[in-house]
């Protein structure tokens, strides 16, 4: 178990550092990873309120708050009244609010473009179906069946018609 833990860590060493995710001004914005975070999901969900936010994000809701004051200083979000309990609020994105975004996921796209550029299609291929199985094994929602990680990486591999990764890749059952 501790090699796992060592290899994870390394992992998310090499990763958050890769992509830029330590610096404070994330993607040339002037907000961190976590500040950029909270926008996209605002711009994702159109009537979001603080509280799924912190939820759903799993951020302290003293942090999201300050974040949200900041944003609405900031003229990139308004707090709107829901119609049906004028006590609450859901949080929308501003027009330069929006703008912002657009221009942030843009830069996104074209860092990970960078990124990706040297890859051939099949390493590309191989990467995003590592990430899918990643996201699958740790997901909270899956299955019972997916205490088998060797069961989920065979299932996934074929699912995704990439049969030859099976012989590139080290299958290991964790009990």
């Amino acid at each position: 178990m501790k090699d796992t833990i060592q290899q994870i860590r390394s992992f998310n060493r090499f990763y958050t550092s890769h992509i830029g995710m330590l610096k404070n001004n994330f993607l040339d914005s002037p907000y961190s990873l976590a500040e950029v975070r909270l926008l996209y999901e605002i711009g994702e969900h159109p009537t979001v309120n603080s509280q799924q936010l912190s939820e759903f994000l799993n951020l302290d809701k003293g942090y999201v708050s300050r974040v949200l004051k900041l944003f609405l200083k900031d003229n990139i979000i308004r707090k709107v009244q829901y119609d049906e309990d004028k006590r609450a609020f859901y949080i929308e994105l501003t027009e330069d609010g929006d703008r912002l975004l657009k221009i942030l996921q843009s830069k996104s796209d074209r860092q990970i473009e960078e990124i990706v550029h040297p890859l051939h299609i099949g390493e590309k291929e191989m990467l995003v179906n590592s990430m899918r199985s990643i996201k699958n094994l740790l997901s909270p929602t899956r299955s019972a069946l997916s205490h088998n990680s060797y069961f989920n990486i065979i299932h996934f591999s074929f699912i995704n018609k990439n049969i030859y990764e099976l012989d590139k890749c080290e299958c290991h059952y964790f009990t």
